[in-house]
C-alpha cells in the first residue's frame, strides 16, 4: 500500500475556502499565489483576495505532521477593505481552534490548528507593487503556523 502524502498549503486553502467569512469577503479568491492582472482568469485588481504564502517551517517526511509556517496576505481595494478580510481571517483561526478534516485531492486532510506566530498577532499594512504600480496595491500581512497530517485520514 502506497503512502499518500498530503499537500499541507492545499489543505489550508481548500479549509479556508469552506468558511462563510472568508467567503463572503473573497469569493473564490483564496489561494497559495495571488492571481491579480488584465488577462482573462486573473482576478480583477480592485477585488478582494486572501493568500497564503510559504514561508518555512517543518516539512520532514518522516515526521507525521507538517509543520508550515506561511504569510498570509488580505488583499483589498484600500486599507478598510484589507481590514475587512483580516477580520474574517481571525475569526476563522478563532472559530475553528479544534482538528478539522478537509477534502484535498489527495483525500482528506487533517488539520490540527491554524494560529498566528508567536509575537506575530498583528498584522503590517504593505503595499505590492507588482499588482499595482504606482502607489501599489494594499494587504495587511501576518506570519501564521498550521499543523497538518502528512498522510490521508479515513
Amino acid at each position: 500500500m502506497a503512502i499518500i502524502e498530503i499537500d499541507p498549503y492545499e489543505a489550508l486553502v481548500a479549509l479556508a475556502a469552506t468558511d462563510a467569512n472568508l467567503v463572503a469577503e473573497c469569493g473564490a479568491q483564496i489561494d497559495i499565489w495571488h492571481h491579480y492582472g488584465q488577462d482573462a482568469g486573473d482576478w480583477p485588481l480592485d477585488s478582494k483576495s486572501l493568500v497564503f504564502v510559504p514561508s518555512g517551517g517543518e516539512l520532514d517526511a518522516d515526521s507525521p505532521f507538517a509543520r508550515p509556517i506561511f504569510e498570509v496576505r488580505c488583499y483589498g481595494d484600500s486599507p478598510y477593505d484589507c481590514g475587512q478580510v483580516w477580520r474574517a481571517l481571525v475569526a476563522w483561526t478563532v472559530e475553528h481552534n479544534e482538528r478539522r478534516t478537509v477534502t484535498v485531492t489527495e483525500g482528506k486532510a487533517l488539520v490540527q490548528f491554524v494560529l498566528p506566530q508567536p509575537g506575530e498577532g498583528m498584522p503590517r499594512l504593505l503595499f505590492d507593487d507588482d499588482i499595482r504600480p504606482n502607489g501599489g496595491m494594499p494587504f495587511y500581512s501576518v506570519l501564521m503556523r498550521a499543523e497538518v497530517a502528512n498522510q490521508v485520514v479515513t
